[in-house]
């Protein structure tokens, strides 16, 4: 759903997409997890467009790659508050928050 389709007056579904950005050997790009992520948003989205999807957070817990190259993590504190900001700031206008 865009912007324009979107009332004011009313409460919408909202789904905040979670990928990551990790090392995945030769064989994969970093991002795997994040474009993967949006492929599924996307069928998502084919089958209810009444939702609104989210830009994917490409960024999350992934302590447990540190240590090979272009793992990019986030530690759980900061994480939990990255999704809280986000979720505070559209709740009111939320009849449900699905995080994936």
């Amino acid at each position: 759903m865009k912007h324009p389709e979107l009332s004011s007056e009313q409460k919408h579904n909202f789904v905040l997409p979670i990928g990551s950005t990790e090392q995945h050997g030769l064989f994969a790009p970093f991002g795997t997890d994040t474009y993967i992520t949006d492929y599924l948003v996307n069928q998502v989205e084919k089958q209810f467009p009444e939702l609104v999807i989210l830009p994917t957070l490409e960024f999350s817990r992934s302590r447990e790659h540190r240590g090979f190259f272009g793992t990019i993590y986030l530690t759980e504190e900061t994480l939990e508050k990255v999704i809280f900001d986000i979720c505070n700031s559209i709740y009111k206008k939320a009849n449900i928050i699905f995080i994936a």
